[in-house]
């Protein structure tokens, strides 16, 4: 008789358990309680990073640097290379279900979220400004902006996230639709084009 009590309680706490509604499911889980596919998916879009665990300087008697290449050929490696991002005219385009490694990094350190670190001295640009990856000259938007707001952590990611395309062809043009041309010290004279674009690396 007792066994069935304790049965019978365990039953009605599965039920119990299972009329809570989770927020933060499955993106694949609609309001109707339908799977949206063929299966329930886990990887939840609502996972957060895990922190660091505080190490005090006093207990570290060892440390050391390890380098690591990700080779993305590899199928191993696979899951995390793609699917493939890719910035066209109309922005930047990315999978609605799963981003790529590179498009997580990209897209953090655009938020100003993920510190990018220069291997340039700034004090000594141009004479031996090369300092190696000593993570030691971050480059940080100003508080509160972002990729998208603040003009100079912008130059800076396009030089380091991207390179500068081939030249434009198409001359730029005044307010009478004539090409604007320059005249230079020999009084030679060029067309203006457009600003090359900027072509992004992408993952």
């Amino acid at each position: 008789m007792r066994l069935l009590a304790i049965f019978i309680f365990l039953l009605l706490s599965f039920a119990i358990f299972g009329q809570f509604d989770f927020p933060g499911g499955p993106p694949n889980l609609t309001a109707s309680s339908q799977i949206n596919g063929p299966y329930l998916r886990e990887n939840v879009l609502t996972k957060r990073m895990v922190p660091y665990e505080h190490v005090r300087e006093a207990d570290v008697i060892w440390s050391k640097r390890i380098w690591r290449t990700l080779d993305m050929r590899e199928k191993l490696n696979h899951p995390i290379f793609y699917p493939m991002d890719e910035v066209t005219s109309y922005g930047w385009q990315r999978n609605n279900e799963r981003w790529s490694l590179w498009t997580i990094i990209r897209k953090h350190v655009m938020n100003g979220d993920l510190r990018v670190f220069s291997p340039y001295n700034p004090a000594s640009y141009g004479l031996g400004a090369w300092d190696g990856d000593q993570m030691k000259y971050p480059i940080d938007p100003t508080p509160g902006d972002d990729f998208y707001s603040d003009s100079a952590f912008r130059e800076k990611m396009v030089y380091y996230l991207g390179r500068l395309g081939p030249q434009g062809t198409v001359p730029i043009v005044d307010e009478y639709g004539d090409p604007l041309i320059v005249y230079d010290e020999n009084g030679n004279s060029s067309y203006v084009y457009d600003a090359p674009d900027t072509l992004w690396y992408n993952s």
